[in-house]
């Protein structure tokens, strides 16, 4: 089941969600979260997307939202998007069929863009990342960040659980913050959660940058957006720039630039 619904695009949390929830009476989002190991409120928004996207359903007991699904709701989800998705097909096809316009084939390969808006949008963004480490294609985390976790409003306590998890992978990381304190609180080797935290002069700034792997991660957190763009050689010149960057200021002033 978990393969099945990793293929139709849900994220590792969302995956983890719907399989806690089926053959099991309706739960509200505490429960689930805690049985799953996430903050109460990324089950509580995850579920709310998934219900609207029909996979689960929403009840209320007491005046108290819980949600449940099983395997013939699943599957009736699936026939209705194998429905829609073939409607959309006939649709494009005829489409195409009506345009004498020739559209001449790249020669290149593309770069992969997606685009996530909303904070579950980012928490899915923050997500891939996760499964990139788990499946441990990365053991490196390059980036340009807030300073505090509550510059990005409704995510704060979801990226505390994403700096421990992705600790929790062995994974090492370097991050340029802006001039002045932080809210990170590194007090010794176990609060760093594995992370090195180095200044930029500039003004605090309300969007991140981080590279993983062959992807480049852009967050605009006062927008509430996120972009992913994979491309090996585009990401590939911005890791050299970031560990350019990072040399110089162990080397000149070792934590300004």
């Amino acid at each position: 089941m978990k393969q099945i619904l990793k293929k139709i695009g849900l994220s590792e949390t969302e995956t983890s969600i719907c399989v806690a929830l089926v053959g099991k009476p309706p739960m509200p989002s505490a429960n689930i979260a805690s049985s799953i190991g996430i903050p109460r409120q990324t089950a509580y928004s995850i579920l709310i997307g998934l219900a609207e996207k029909g996979l689960v359903v929403q009840t209320a007991i007491r005046n108290v939202k819980h949600f449940h699904t099983d395997k013939l709701h699943l599957s009736a989800y699936l026939k209705n998007e194998q429905e829609r998705m073939a409607k959309l097909r006939k649709e494009l096809q005829g489409e195409a069929a009506s345009t004498s316009e020739r559209i001449r084939p790249m020669t290149g390969k593309l770069p992969k863009v997606e685009f996530y808006d909303g904070s579950m949008g980012q928490e899915r963004l923050l997500e891939s990342i996760l499964d990139i480490y788990k499946r441990g294609k990365s053991k490196m985390f390059r980036g340009y960040g807030i300073n505090y976790f509550t510059h990005a409003k409704g995510l704060e306590n979801y990226l505390k659980y994403f700096i421990q998890k992705r600790a929790s992978y062995k994974v090492d990381t370097r991050l340029f913050i802006a001039k002045g304190p932080d809210g990170f609180n590194i007090r010794d080797e176990k609060s760093a959660y594995r992370r090195t935290v180095k200044h930029l002069d500039i003004d605090p700034q309300m969007a991140g940058i981080y590279f993983v792997a062959n992807r480049a991660y852009f967050f605009s957190y006062a927008d509430n957006v996120g972009i992913m763009i994979e491309n090996q050689s585009i990401v590939s010149m911005l890791k050299h720039v970031f560990d350019d960057h990072w040399k110089r200021v162990e080397q000149e002033k070792g934590d300004f630039a």
